[in-house]
């Protein structure tokens, strides 16, 4: 990734991963929206456009972002890539007959909240993204609703927002898709 930013926090092999991030996510939310990625700020609108749409009208999210190409994502990327993103937890499932699931959450002490906290020099929504995540421990509703209802806030044409997004809601497919016990 050419960033000066992105390239400060993590090494060029995350880097690397970075981009095979962000590659996946823009590849999925364009082929979900039929538009040709030559067109990406269109892909992004008509995303946000949508997530916003549907919650707005049920309280659903649809991500529709295969979970089974985004676990082949985490296969092609290194391990402590995954590590200065993420971290497992486990939670109580409601209506399911396992003890605990397995979920991925932001870890707390990492490089990817190192990115949060330089990103939010420039813009504030990121500040307060990350501020509540350091407030909770864990990721938590308003962070969320910020993204989903005030997507007009987070500028894509910045490679450093569409990171950041493409992150959020990965991680957020992955809460919602994963089944595995922990």
């Amino acid at each position: 990734m050419l960033n000066p930013t992105i390239n400060s926090i993590f090494n060029k092999t995350e880097s690397q991963d970075l981009q095979r991030i962000l590659d996946f996510f823009e590849n999925s939310i364009c082929i979900n929206e039929n538009i040709k990625k030559e067109n990406i700020n269109e892909c992004y609108k008509k995303f946000f456009e949508r997530i916003k749409g549907e919650s707005e009208k049920d309280g659903n999210i649809y991500l529709k972002i295969s979970f089974n190409e985004q676990q082949r994502v985490y296969e092609q990327i290194n391990n402590s890539t995954f590590g200065e993103i993420w971290k497992f937890e486990k939670n109580l499932p409601q209506n399911s007959s396992a003890d605990t699931l397995k979920y991925i959450t932001y870890k707390y002490e990492s490089k990817y909240i190192n990115y949060l906290k330089e990103l939010g020099k420039t813009y504030k929504v990121i500040e307060s993204y990350k501020e509540s995540f350091l407030n909770a421990g864990d990721m938590s509703p308003i962070m969320f609703a910020n993204v989903i209802m005030g997507y007009e806030n987070y500028n894509t044409e910045d490679i450093r927002i569409k990171l950041f997004i493409a992150i959020h809601y990965l991680t957020l497919n992955d809460q919602n898709e994963r089944k595995e016990e922990h």
